[in-house]
């Protein structure tokens, strides 16, 4: 039987953490579930520590990509394995805490939703309080929104199917941004998920970069995302223009309707 739900954890190193975020995976997911694990460079020992687990734990996968991995490419070599009704790519720097699952598919579940996303939190000792208490919210509207984050996005399998895989043009940003704007456009909705609450380490995944580094990737990111998503807004201009046209009354003739 297939799973339920897929989800998607590129890593790089980061032993500690990631073996916590698998761990609750484990724990707070009652869900059928698949865990893919692309491992785009990571250290040895961490790659035995990561086999070992698989042996252990039968939903887990391994995936090796070899380094240096970004997380477009990760995400996409997880997303071409998946094989549940929904996928989640999650950021081995996020803890998941009760009825995350739960409230994410149940979001997805609403008519024309593509993907859905959770609140988060900041790393801090209260997390798992606040989660319990965090899960036992409904709504029976989730809110749409413009964006979702890629630490913690869920996306139904029709939506991915139609849109197709990340753009490995952008390196370590903007990833997600460039994924909403597609489903959008296809005609899907996003929404916030009631009931999910995630903690995120801010940046712990990548890892820090010198900043002239992160300077020039945000740049290229940019100009890439400017290039594809203003020519994009011309073109649509253009054809709502003609559209329009199209439909206005011609002198002495008569009116369309």
């Amino acid at each position: 039987m297939p799973p339920e739900l897929s989800v998607v954890v590129p890593v790089r190193g980061r032993w500690p953490m990631t073996r916590e975020c698998l761990a609750r995976l484990r724990e707070h997911t009652p869900q059928r579930l698949e865990v893919l694990v692309v491992d785009g460079g990571s250290p040895a020992s961490m790659r035995r520590s990561l086999a070992a687990l698989a042996g252990a734990w039968r939903p887990l996968r391994v995936l090796s990509v070899g380094a240096p991995a970004t997380f477009s490419t990760a995400i996409n070599a997880g997303l071409r394995e998946a094989r549940g009704a929904a996928v989640v790519w999650l950021n081995n720097d996020v803890r998941v805490g009760p009825g995350w699952s739960t409230a994410l598919l149940r979001a997805l579940a609403l008519p024309g939703v593509a993907a859905a996303g959770p609140r988060t939190a900041a790393p801090g000792p209260d997390f798992d309080r606040l989660a319990a208490a965090w899960s036992l919210r409904r709504s029976a509207a989730p809110r749409t929104v413009s964006r979702l984050y890629g630490h913690c996005l869920a996306l139904r399998r029709e939506a991915v199917e139609a849109v197709g895989l990340l753009d490995e043009r952008l390196v370590w940003g903007e990833e997600d941004e460039d994924y909403c704007f597609r489903l959008r456009q296809a005609g899907w909705s996003l929404v916030l998920a009631d009931g999910a609450l995630v903690e995120h380490r801010m940046a712990a995944t990548r890892g820090h970069w010198a900043s002239r580094t992160n300077r020039a990737r945000w740049a290229a990111n940019i100009r890439l995302m400017r290039e594809k998503w203003l020519f994009e807004a011309a073109r649509i201009r253009r054809d709502l223009a003609d559209a329009l046209a199209a439909r206005s009354p011609k002198p002495g003739g008569p009116q369309q309707r």
